[in-house]
């Protein structure tokens, strides 16, 4: 009898957090299928990440892509990802379709009880489905000022604070909006100069210098972005992202203790998130102190142990201090778990350098160049590994 118990308990544990697995694919899937219809580009939908692809299932259906990550103790992650429409009334329909879907089913569920009955265990999985959608619906829809951190960085709100924002933003002027359209069609430059032009008109929101911020980094104009978040200091309470962001733009410009105090403020809100400490690991670096920062990314490895970032950083960390071996074993399996970063090659090339293997090194260098890394002399660093390997 304890063993059927315990095997029944077990069961039902699974229930729940496959139920929960389940709710969440239709939850995104609520926001793909609009995104589908009034966007032209691609839709990507990620169940058991916040846009982690490694040890991922993938599935193609035309502009759809869909990851399931089974990770059922990450029972609440979810992600869809798409251009955006760039008309209010599209994009609102697009965020409530993910709350909505889980309205549905519970409403299908209770009805096909209601009509059709059920036996004890059928209402038990009923039940299970109709108070996970009910929890997904309450979550989703609570304006959460806290945002949740993306698999690449990035930061994401909750539906609830998404409708809030766009219902607050549709009184701004057209050209914000037109500013949001470029943004998301990659003209960085455009759209940089719409916002700078509202700023100008004394139009200043929090909204318009994040997104201002945002596209000066894309292009490159560091200093500039610098500039604006301290303007936006002045009339604004940094939030704990904001931090973050103005540590990576000092970080970019090789200020590392003004980064290090920007991370160190974020991380005294959030002192267990793996890209901020992850950034400091960087910074740390940056300043020569590549055994602090070791630790970093060994820590930031604590809380998330498929961090593959924390993984490259930490293996290029040990080749500067000369555990090659070691550096090489963490270079090795992030390229494995993450393919598409340059970054694991052009490392793995510091790596045969250090072994005098230049054949190998020059092959690294090579596609780490191919596949689009921007690092000042790239290029000489491959005529030399060329000359090296004859």
């Amino acid at each position: 009898m304890i063993i059927i118990g315990i095997l029944t308990a077990l069961a039902g544990i699974a229930i729940v957090l496959t139920s929960r697995s389940i709710t969440t694919f239709f939850h995104e899937m609520g926001h793909a299928i609009p995104a589908l219809l009034f966007t032209d580009g691609p839709v990507t939908v990620y169940v058991g990440s916040y846009g982690d692809v490694s040890k991922s299932l993938k599935l193609n259906f035309g502009r759809l892509t869909i990851y399931f990550k089974f990770n059922f103790l990450d029972w609440n992650i979810g992600l869809c990802r798409h251009n955006g429409s760039g008309y209010l009334i599209t994009e609102l329909i697009t965020i409530l379709g993910g709350p909505l879907m889980s309205v549905v089913i519970s409403v299908f569920l209770i009805i096909y009880m209601a009509k059709n009955g059920a036996n004890e265990n059928m209402a038990f999985l009923f039940g299970v489905f109709i108070l996970s959608s009910f929890w997904d619906f309450l979550v989703n829809m609570y304006p959460s000022k806290t945002p949740y951190q993306l698999h690449d960085g990035g930061f994401i709100y909750s539906d609830g604070f998404q409708l809030k924002k766009m219902i607050s933003e549709s009184s701004f002027p057209d050209q914000y909006f037109n500013a949001v359209k470029k943004h998301q069609e990659k003209d960085y430059y455009g759209a940089a100069e719409e916002l700078m032009a509202l700023l100008k008109s004394g139009f200043k929101k929090r909204e318009v210098y994040r997104l201002l911020v945002a596209c000066l980094e894309k292009t490159g104009n560091v200093d500039q972005a610098i500039a604006h978040f301290e303007e936006f200091y002045q009339g604004f309470k940094f939030h704990t992202e904001d931090f973050g962001t103005l540590s990576n733009l000092f970080l970019k410009k090789g200020e590392y203790i003004r980064a290090l105090n920007s991370i160190e403020k974020a991380l005294h809100k959030d002192y267990t998130n793996v890209h901020y400490i992850n950034t400091k690991g960087l910074i740390l670096s940056g300043m020569g102190n590549w055994k602090m920062a070791i630790e970093q990314f060994s820590a930031a490895l604590h809380h998330q142990p498929q961090f593959i970032d924390a993984y490259r950083n930490r293996g290029y960390a040990k080749l500067k201090i000369g555990e090659t071996e070691e550096a090489r074993a963490d270079l090795n399996f992030a390229l494995q778990e993450d393919p598409t970063s340059p970054y694991s090659h052009y490392y793995l090339a510091k790596y045969f350098e250090k072994k005098w293997q230049y054949v190998k090194a020059l092959e690294h260098y090579e596609k780490a160049r191919e596949m689009g890394i921007d690092l000042p002399g790239i290029d000489f660093e491959i005529e030399e590994a060329r000359r090296l390997a004859r």
